[in-house]
């Protein structure tokens, strides 16, 4: 079992991707079959952290010099860190905002992202000796016209485990950590106008009520919300809850891999038939990126060393593999004729979303 108990998240990340064994995997990888062109409107970054597009003419436009900002939805505005504080560009302007300050007392956990085109939901420490790692932060959402923040785990002043995942209508799923050894693990959904409560596993048919639930993931409709479930002796598989009939598909299980830091989110295809998941294990056999079905069929293995991943179309999906110096180049598997292809665009190094 390896386990990583400090630092940052992605690179506690990074470091298990190589760890455990020393060496990039490249075991029944799916075979890499032709090239495809990058796909229009695609935001990414570049390994110095700048933000690009690919134009309508298939050639890449710089966004903005600034490193590691995170682009909205829409790109018309992304988010960056500078100093612990939390700042905003205008893409057409450059024009830069300071969304967070700790001089106020706010200080950031490390798991921003984006909950819409004008909102940001943040995890956020307001007193460090107290809520201070190794967690993901208190829920907030901030205003990026305004500025305002607000904390949408009051009156439980909860802290994150993961990442969280926001749907279509704004509800956020989180999965929380025990502040003290009397408390549990626990599921949230946060709802806008009626506000936080517990996520009760037991009220959805076949669901496994003792299992722990964490790294939640919306599908596009907001119907479906998928958790990675642990059943104990890091027994992992893909819980696929229906909002709408009230019952839970339990998809094949695998075992997991102890570790510190945040877990991958699922990433659920716009037709709720496929499900990305980068899956973390002890067996290097199973060790990489995988596509579930919802149906629970068997799932496909796509390659040890893919990454982040994003959906180009109900079908399509898109991700990173990487090198034995974690350079990424971008890839494509697609679901129905099950080829892998190379993307022809260098230097990318983050995926965000595409724009029309």
């Amino acid at each position: 079992m390896f386990v990583v108990e400090e630092g940052d998240g992605r690179l506690a990340l990074q470091a298990l991707l190589y760890a455990p064994y020393g060496f990039l995997l490249e075991l029944n990888d799916l075979p890499v079959q032709d090239e495809q062109p990058a796909p229009v409107g695609l935001l990414y970054s570049q390994p110095d952290g700048s933000l690009w597009q690919v134009g309508a003419d298939g050639q890449p436009v710089q966004l903005t010099i600034q490193q590691d900002a995170v682009p909205a939805p829409d790109g018309r505005h992304a988010f960056y860190v500078a100093e612990d504080n939390l700042w905003l560009i205008d893409l057409a302007s450059d024009e830069r905002t300071q969304l967070t300050s700790t001089a106020d007392g706010v200080y950031l956990a490390g798991s921003e992202q984006w909950a819409d085109n004008e909102t940001i939901l943040a995890g956020i420490w307001l007193d460090l000796e107290t809520e201070g790692g190794p967690n993901s932060g208190r829920p907030a959402l901030i205003d990026i016209g305004s500025g305002e923040l607000m904390l949408i785990d009051e009156p439980f002043q909860l802290l994150m485990k993961n990442d969280p995942a926001v749907s279509v209508t704004g509800t956020v799923a989180f999965d929380t950590t025990g502040r003290s050894a009397d408390d549990n693990d626990f599921n949230w959904i946060y709802q806008p106008g009626t506000g936080t409560m517990t996520f009760e596993v037991g009220d959805f048919e076949n669901a496994i009520e003792n299992a722990g639930y964490i790294s939640p993931a919306w599908s596009a409709d907001g119907r479906f919300l998928t958790w990675l479930a642990f059943t104990g002796n890091n027994i992992n598989h893909l819980a696929l809850f229906d909002l709408e009939s009230g019952s839970v598909a339990n998809l094949p299980s695998y075992q997991g891999i102890g570790f510190g830091g945040p877990y991958p989110n699922p990433v659920i295809s716009p037709d709720t038939t496929w499900i990305a998941l980068r899956q973390l294990t002890t067996n290097p056999d199973e060790w990489g990126l995988w596509l579930y079905t919802i149906d629970g069929q068997e799932p496909v293995f796509i390659a040890q060393n893919g990454g982040e991943s994003l959906w180009l179309n109900d079908h399509v999906l898109l991700f990173i593999d990487y090198d034995e110096n974690y350079n990424g180049t971008l890839q494509q598997y697609d679901a129905l004729t099950g080829i892998r292809s190379a993307i022809t665009l260098p230097g990318v190094a983050e995926i965000f979303g595409l724009v029309e």
